[in-house]
């Protein structure tokens, strides 16, 4: 047994992890070697475990990496990205950096500022947490302190944070019904029942406004104020608009937090003058940090790297992890929430070279004759004018098509003409367009 004598964590004392560290190092030494090295210790009189107890002391919450192979059976390894989530939000300095809501900001200065974060359901805040200790959600209908209307009832439809101001906001449905409306907008002539409650109107309030939940009605309508008219909602999207968060449910009473990533890809050469012996590269990084700290060593994490395969051959591993991560999630410990939380972490962006962009879309290059890998611009297009936007939905479509040609050249006919390659890439199977 090993005695604690010093806070070296995960080692039980600094003389410990210096020799675990010494054992696993790039250039070991050998057995003899090591022998003689713990009897010289012992015969100084320092008080060491065994060799062997050093050499199998287990790092705590160590996820190993995982062999794959590739399509052609080749073997690479893989660490897992569940893992570097757990240990991340595990770490008390990482998890209170971490932006938990997309930041509004005048001037785009980090990743958490920007559009998509704020705009996109994937990857929107689902849950904000009450002065009463209670937790919220998107679709949550709350009693709120309306700043016209007073005391009001409505539908939660995002949580967001402002740069300068710390505290939570959230954009509310405000919900009213007919007789209130009546007292608001007085002049109108329609009649509306009692069951049903009208959206009137959408506002922004810190989250210290919202006082507790309360039960949803059983139908909405929709005012429209510049139309002066009410807009009828299809039962469909009604039905979506009243049904609870799918990430509610999931949680199942903990708290779920969003976490979006960004991948790196590149290749690298162990050679001087880096044109041979190339290795194909992936690592992560957490979109919600601020960029000075995603640029520091420690933050830029590791997941895998080969010299065996093309870039593309490791992508089913790589997808299948995120899949997991943003359809299921992660039931993880968080220090920011000291307990345990649900975990969803979607792919944020890859952030990767021109060529290497392409090669992830499967687009042809900046030197076909559909030179754009966002729209169909090719070159004979009018300089500035505007094309179709490629998504990830057009392109599998116009993959399939290449497929489904008979022959090799009508195959390549196709493939020039829509910009694309016909090869399996994992990575435009997950939620994430990586298009846009």
């Amino acid at each position: 047994m090993f005695r604690h004598t010093e806070s070296y964590y995960p080692f039980p004392s600094k003389l410990i992890a210096l020799l675990f560290f010494h054992l696993h190092s790039p250039r070991p030494m050998g057995q003899t070697n090591l022998s003689f090295m713990w009897a010289t210790l012992k015969g100084a009189g320092v008080e060491v475990p065994s060799l062997s107890q050093v050499k199998h002391f287990q790092l705590p919450d160590f996820v190993p990496p995982k062999r794959v192979l590739s399509p052609a059976n080749t073997p690479f390894y893989v660490l897992s990205i569940s893992s570097i989530i757990s240990h991340c939000l595990g770490s008390s300095k990482l998890s209170h950096l971490l932006a938990r809501y997309p930041v509004v900001n005048n001037v785009y200065t980090e990743i958490f500022h920007g559009k998509k974060w704020s705009t996109d359901s994937r990857f929107a805040s689902p849950m904000a947490e009450l002065d009463t200790g209670v937790d919220v959600f998107v679709r949550d209908c709350v009693y709120f302190q309306h700043p016209k209307l007073g005391l009001s009832k409505g539908v939660i439809v995002k949580f967001f944070q402002v740069d300068s101001c710390k505290e939570v906001y959230c954009e509310i449905d405000t919900l009213v019904d007919f007789n209130r409306f009546a007292q608001i907008v007085p002049d109108t002539e329609a009649y509306i029942p009692e069951h049903v409650n009208i959206i009137f109107d959408m506002i922004a309030i810190p989250i210290s406004s919202v006082h507790a939940i309360c039960e949803k009605p059983a139908e909405v309508i929709k005012w429209d104020e510049l139309a002066h008219s009410f807009i009828r909602l299809s039962h469909e999207d009604s039905c979506n608009y009243l049904k609870p968060n799918h990430l509610k449910t999931k949680a199942a009473g903990r708290k779920v937090v969003m976490l979006p990533l960004i991948l790196f890809t590149d290749d690298l050469s162990g050679n001087k003058s880096k044109k041979w012996h190339k290795f194909e590269s992936w690592y992560l990084m957490l979109a919600g940090l601020p960029r000075h700290e995603n640029a520091k060593p420690e933050n830029i994490h590791f997941v895998s790297c080969t010299d065996l395969m093309d870039v593309l051959d490791m992508t089913e591993c790589v997808a299948q992890q995120l899949q997991q991560l943003e359809l299921d999630g992660l039931i993880v410990y968080d220090s920011f929430y000291k307990e345990t939380v649900l975990v969803i972490a979607p792919l944020l962006c890859v952030i990767c070279d021109n060529p290497r962009a392409s090669q992830l879309l499967n687009h042809l290059g900046g030197s076909a004759k559909k030179f754009c890998r966002f729209c169909m611009a090719d070159r004979d297009t009018t300089p500035c004018s505007v094309c179709e936007e490629r998504t990830r939905d057009i392109s599998l479509q116009q993959i399939q098509e290449i497929q489904s040609q008979r022959t090799e050249k009508a195959k390549s006919d196709k493939s020039t003409e829509v910009g694309l390659r016909d090869v399996p890439n994992s990575l435009l199977h997950i939620l994430a367009d990586l298009f846009k």
